[in-house]
């Protein structure tokens, strides 16, 4: 844990990070910032410390927070790609049922 915080530090992250804990919304600021940081792991311990805490609070999970990660991918400039019926299948694996969402979190398709 203290090696995650030191590259918190370092990378500039102690602020986001503070508010991801308290469960605030992060600003565009704090994303801007997020994208141009070059330390991925601590970008997605940030990812996934959020999404854990959200999980905890109502259950929701959005499979990776799709446009951060995209964001993070692109700007690496690595091409990788699931397709739907590929990520559809893994959650059935897993045991769970797939859902389309809006951003809202509005079920628009089961299956």
């Amino acid at each position: 844990m203290e090696s995650i915080l030191n590259q918190l530090h370092q990378a500039g992250l102690e602020r986001i990070h503070g508010k991801v804990l308290e469960g605030q919304q992060l600003d565009f600021d704090d994303g801007m910032l997020l994208y141009r940081t070059p330390d991925l792991t601590a970008v997605g311990y940030l990812a996934n410390l959020a999404r854990d805490l959200q999980e905890e609070t109502d259950g929701v999970n959005d499979m990776g927070s799709t446009v951060i990660e995209e964001n993070v991918v692109t700007a690496t400039e690595a091409v990788f790609m699931v397709r739907l019926p590929e990520i559809e299948r893994l959650i059935k694996d897993a045991g769970l049922t797939p859902a389309r969402r809006n951003t809202r979190y509005e079920i628009l398709a089961v299956g």
